[in-house]
């Protein structure tokens, strides 16, 4: 069994325009194994996001070739029959906003899509006490997200986006809103997920400050990625 939680093999997406053919991924190459935590900096409009939408299998590639795990999904073509399904048990997602609901719970938003797929609502209300106790949040199980700070309502997004218990995480710029202090403990709790959880995550950044927390930091050069794996040395 391969340790690789996910690998890009020359993957290229281009997008048609009034001008013409326009490619904002060309032959990009990486992979990150499982428990690690990368993070994905690169200017504005280099094509960060349009990547994260291919990783998730949100976005059609042109070509290449995306594994996650020992499964191919996608080579010159998709290569499975449902992909709502395999982004519901292995992706997890988590944005710059937390999104959360305003008129639900803690415990309604980290359920509600799962309830939504029909898991049984036993096996949920267990799933979620589980998270909410590893996050340290179970005593916040029955707040509205108005009763919480933004550091509170970012790691309830982080519950949900483990409550299905995925293998990779895909996180857009998910300190972007929060103050240094909340920034860098939001990065530390991605930390100890990849290792004690052995979730792998790719997190989009502008802030360099959280590089040292990452195993590896992709970059996006001549709209090729570009691995470094020495950054914190």
């Amino acid at each position: 069994m391969s340790k690789k939680a996910i690998e890009i093999i020359d993957l290229v997406k281009s997008f048609k325009s009034s001008e013409g053919l326009i490619t904002v991924i060309n032959k990009a190459n990486f992979s990150l194994n499982k428990g690690e935590l990368a993070a994905l900096v690169a200017p504005s409009g280099s094509g960060k996001t349009t990547l994260l939408m291919m990783l998730g299998c949100v976005l059609e590639p042109t070509s290449g070739k995306i594994m996650i795990g020992d499964s191919a999904v996608y080579d010159e073509k998709w290569l499975i029959k449902d992909s709502r399904k395999l982004r519901r048990e292995q992706i997890g997602f988590i944005f710059q906003a937390h999104y959360l609901i305003p008129f639900l719970n803690v415990e309604e938003n980290i359920s509600l899509l799962s309830l939504q797929n029909r898991v049984k609502p036993q096996v949920v209300k267990e799933r979620v006490k589980e998270v909410l106790e590893y996050l340290e949040l179970y005593d916040k199980i029955k707040y509205m997200p108005s009763q919480l700070s933004g550091g509170q309502n970012q790691r309830v997004a982080i519950a949900r986006a483990l409550v299905s218990k995925p293998s990779i995480i895909l996180a857009d710029e998910p300190t972007a809103a929060l103050d240094k202090e909340r920034a860098i403990s939001v990065v530390q709790l991605l930390k100890k997920i990849t290792r004690e959880q052995n979730v792998s995550i790719i997190m989009v950044t502008h802030d360099e400050r959280m590089l040292p927390f990452c195993d590896k930091v992709l970059t996006i050069h001549d709209k090729m990625i570009v691995v470094d794996e020495n950054h914190h040395r």
